[in-house]
């Protein structure tokens, strides 16, 4: 559908001011592999180590923070905080970074694939852990010196993922220990995915990977649609609530790029917009956090609403009512 006529374009546009795909098809590409097209909505152990023996899949651990209104993350040591242009990294990652000591780093060659892990912490507590993204590597940088760092380019299979508890994943994951032997991800029951995967961690059986992410991907999100100057700690609430009840969530908190959503940097308003407006036409339902300042005239909110209402996907928080 058309994007409505008063959407606000601009040529940049700060958070202050506030795709659909089945995804079952996976591309292996690199110049030393042979080139596969598998459906993984279903694997086995046994399609995946026939048909990809030779790629490696590795797992990552990065911080998420909810910032309230006003507030910023600090860029210093942020493994996002590359320059990018203004319309990159709304629907798939461009890369990922990590220091030159990190873990198992210098063995993620061209074609293997980085699955990233958050948990997204708030004045309020924190979010279950979750699926935040999947880096297929097509190209890997080194930069050298005191604070010299791994670059793995994203090719264009990569993306991101919408919220949804992934505790129960963690639990099935073994990782390749020092020694070359497989073993629990989570030593023990009281083990934090963000201690296990602190540093980049290489994992030995990627099925679990591909059977959760096939089951986010086939799933249409949830949109929450609030107002950050007085709604964010709702927001967070539903969020909750959503995640306990199995639903994959967009919350522009965890959704958009980190750079606008923790540290307020100026993205292309054309390439947010129809970010925005196509993920509410995927959208399983859009929920309207009621505030005080919740679609006043002028504010993404009210678009936001506007839009999904006339797609007949509008539902009023609180109550959360559903069919």
């Amino acid at each position: 559908m058309a994007t409505p006529t008063s959407w606000p374009w601009r040529s940049t546009f700060t958070l202050a001011q506030k795709k659909q795909g089945n995804g079952k098809a996976l591309t292996v590409d690199a110049s030393t592999l042979r080139r596969v097209e598998l459906n993984f909505a279903h694997p086995t152990p046994s399609l995946l180590n026939n048909q990809v023996l030779r790629v490696k899949h590795f797992a990552h651990y990065i911080k998420r923070t909810v910032v309230t209104a006003g507030g910023s993350s600090p860029v210093r040591g942020l493994p996002f905080a590359e320059l990018q242009s203004e319309d990159q990294g709304f629907s798939s990652p461009i890369y990922h970074s990590v220091p030159l000591n990190s873990g198992v780093a210098s063995r993620v060659r061209v074609g293997d694939t980085i699955w990233l892990f958050s948990q997204l912490g708030s004045p309020w507590g924190s979010l279950p852990p979750a699926l935040d993204g999947k880096i297929e590597v097509g190209e890997v940088a080194k930069s050298q010196g005191k604070a010299g760092r791994y670059r793995f380019g994203a090719s264009g299979n990569s993306k991101w993922y919408p919220l949804f508890s992934a505790i129960e994943l963690a639990g099935e994951l073994n990782a390749i220990d020092a020694q070359g032997h497989s073993r629990h991800l989570l030593n023990t029951p009281r083990t934090a995915i963000g201690q296990a995967l602190q540093f980049l961690r290489e994992i030995a059986d990627p099925a679990p990977l591909f059977k959760h992410a096939a089951r986010v991907e086939e799933m249409a999100p949830d949109f929450i649609s609030y107002r950050m100057v007085d709604g964010t700690r709702m927001a967070f609430e539903l969020a909750t609530r959503l995640l306990d009840n199995q639903r994959a969530v967009f919350w522009d908190r965890w959704s958009l790029p980190r750079r606008l959503a923790e540290r307020d940097e100026h993205v292309a308003a054309m390439a947010l917009d129809a970010h925005i407006t196509a993920t509410i036409e995927h959208a399983r339902i859009v929920w309207g956090v009621h505030s005080e300042r919740y679609a006043l005239a002028g504010t993404y909110s009210k678009l936001e609403k506007d839009w999904a209402e006339r797609l007949g996907k509008f539902r009023a928080y609180p109550p959360l009512a559903e069919d």
